[in-house]
């Protein structure tokens, strides 16, 4: 019985994953703005690299080209199953030697860290001197994974918190504007209103509303994607991206 509801989980997982690379899913638009950012800072990565939060490596294939490992660090019981999973542990205590790696890659992990000066010094403390670290974090993002969702950050404070750990920060990219941001909005309302039941902890499509909620989902991504290079401003985005380096001569 154990053994049939695993394996029942795992196809959900796998399911949910393939649709999310589609425009049938309610955050397609947003997804892809976080991979079109990673993919054009992709190639600073070089090395070794840590994955914390690595869920199931969904950018995995990115950095392939420009790293000799990929190794994932997570909690097991992260909602995202834990076959990818080769480290267990946290931001927060991440249980490898001091300058054990090249570049870290922390995708939408930091805003559920209570603690994220303690996850940055951690950062700092595992790259070795010249090492990158890839970091992306939500600005506009309804409640999710609750209880562990704590902050929001600018750009500003990205670049504040990362200095005072003495990285270097190289860049910091937005992830689209304002039409992207009302569509994620909006998606992301429908999908918990009317299209599934448990949010935010478990999510079930309701059959029948649920294919109403997705065309309405891709039509409007559609429309706000054709919108959202014309309406960006420095003002407002979904997420940042950040680029930062351990100094050369950092210890």
């Amino acid at each position: 019985m154990l053994k049939k509801t695993l394996m029942r989980s795992e196809s959900a997982r796998t399911w949910k994953r393939r649709l999310k690379a589609t425009w049938l899913h309610p955050r397609y638009l947003s997804n892809h703005a976080i991979r079109g950012a990673l993919r054009e800072l992709a190639p600073q990565a070089h090395g070794a690299l840590l994955d914390i939060g690595c869920g199931y490596k969904p950018y995995r294939k990115l950095f392939e080209p420009y790293t000799s490992t990929h190794i994932g660090i997570d909690v097991p019981s992260t909602m995202h199953g834990t076959e990818s999973i080769d480290i267990a542990g946290t931001a927060l205590q991440i249980p490898v030697n001091d300058g054990s790696f090249d570049t870290v890659l922390a995708t939408e992990v930091m805003e559920h860290v209570p603690e994220p000066v303690r996850m940055l010094s951690e950062i700092y403390r595992v790259l070795r001197p010249g090492g990158s670290l890839i970091l992306s974090v939500p600005f506009h993002e309804p409640l999710h994974e609750l209880p562990y969702d704590f902050y929001r950050y600018t750009n500003i404070s990205l670049r504040y918190l990362m200095e005072q750990q003495g990285f270097r920060v190289e860049c910091i990219l937005r992830r689209g504007g304002i039409a992207l941001i009302l569509c994620h909005l909006l998606c992301s309302y429908l999908y918990r209103r009317f299209g599934s039941t448990g949010y935010p902890q478990t999510t079930k499509t309701r059959p029948i509303v649920g294919l109403g909620i997705i065309a309405i989902c891709v039509i409007a991504q559609m429309v706000s994607g054709a919108l959202d290079p014309l309406m960006a401003d420095e003002f407002d985005t979904l997420g940042f991206v950040v680029l930062a380096r351990k100094p050369d001569g950092g210890v």
